[in-house]
């Protein structure tokens, strides 16, 4: 009966281990979402422009 409870612990441990990595996956993804978002709002606006790079430099 005890190396079942000693198992039941360990299998818990490993799984809210797994749910730490799972939440800080999702709060990693939530800021690249609002970095992307923010980042498409500058460019539709137009306050960031994109360099083509086929075009020369007139300098």
């Amino acid at each position: 009966m005890n190396c079942i409870v000693a198992n039941s612990r360990a299998i818990r441990e490993l799984l809210d281990g797994a749910d730490f990595s799972i939440d800080s996956c999702d709060h990693y993804l939530a800021k690249l979402r609002q970095q992307m978002q923010g980042l498409m709002r500058d460019l539709l606006t137009g306050r960031v422009r994109v360099a083509n790079p086929n075009t020369k430099n007139s300098q």
